[in-house]
């Protein structure tokens, strides 16, 4: 194994690490600092702690573009299956149809129905939102269900495609924005934003190895940090569904969970593939008899059978 696949190994092993460290800090600050409101008791140690560990972890994980050369990893597509397709997008297509439910959580299929119809009641940004939520759902959907059969024509398709889980993320964040049942900057909606952030990144990224315009550095880095903030948005959701007061809202919440669940299993998944990428074994190749060689040993045997016929005769 190679100097570079051992810090692939690392940030991968950290990204791990610092993922279930900040899930059990994240839950602690949600059940034992809590105010009684979304925000946390001022002054408490907890979260402090878990605010700290977050950012150094994300600088940890930008530093992946520094301390690996450039053009020091591989760059081979590694989007396709190998053996366990179902393994790659059984994930996402659970955590897309989750996701898809959420939207009709805020409101009625008749209601997004009605924002084609330009009605006034009906056009608002939540819906707007909550509409390309549904539609990116689908798309996104139909994107790992490509990935899943594994048919290598299907490419373009793929990218074409990726603008699902694209609108699908930016549907969820413009939904935790305008939703009323949290305050604006509440600790939780800023960690689910954060988290859909970073995991848009991550599937940028992972686009950009479909049009063989690979940046593995910057996909290591935006896929560590994809996992450890989907990881720590969705531990402190525990305490809000437990304390969901009616049907929709812990469905949503429920929604959300899996989500980010989803993401942190898929995404994984893809940091697995690309370190296995990076510790392949390149056949040595036999060393090369230059033709050189291969005449003047031609020459000094046919030289000796020479002086043998001479001594012979």
């Amino acid at each position: 194994m190679n100097a570079q696949a051992q810090k692939v190994k690392m940030f991968c092993r950290t990204a791990a690490a610092l993922s279930i460290v900040g899930i059990l800090l994240y839950t602690l600050c949600y059940f034992f600092a809590g105010d009684g409101s979304d925000y946390f008791v001022a002054g408490h140690p907890l979260p402090l702690i878990a605010n700290i560990l977050s950012i150094v972890s994300l600088i940890w994980f930008l530093c992946a573009g520094v301390l690996i050369p450039k053009d020091s990893l591989p760059t081979d597509d590694f989007m396709i299956a190998t053996g366990k397709p179902f393994a790659i997008a059984a994930a996402p297509l659970v955590g897309t149809l989750a996701a898809g439910a959420i939207s009709f959580t805020y409101y009625e299929p008749s209601d997004l129905i009605a924002v084609f119809f330009l009605h006034e009641k009906a056009v608002s940004a939540s819906t707007i939102c909550a509409l390309l939520c549904a539609i990116g759902a689908v798309l996104c959907g139909t994107y790992f269900f490509f990935r899943m059969i594994n048919v290598p024509g299907l490419n373009h398709a793929c990218v074409v495609l990726g603008v699902g889980p694209i609108a699908l993320l930016t549907g969820l964040c413009g939904l935790t924005y305008f939703e009323l049942d949290h305050h604006m900057n509440a600790p939780v909606k800023i960690g689910l934003q954060l988290a859909w952030i970073a995991t848009m990144l991550f599937i940028i990224s992972e686009l950009r190895c479909t049009l063989n315009k690979a940046q593995p550095r910057r996909y290591l880095s935006t896929a560590c940090i994809a996992v450890f903030t989907n990881a720590c948005a969705c531990a402190p959701l525990l305490k809000y569904l437990i304390a969901a007061d009616n049907v929709s809202h812990k469905t949503r919440i429920f929604g959300y969970i899996l989500f980010c669940a989803c993401n942190c299993v898929y995404i994984a998944y893809r940091l697995f593939q690309f370190y296995a990428l990076c510790t392949k074994d390149t056949p040595t190749d036999s060393p090369a008899i230059s033709p050189d060689s291969d005449q003047t040993q031609g020459k000094d045997n046919q030289d000796g059978c020479q002086q043998q016929d001479s001594m012979a005769s």
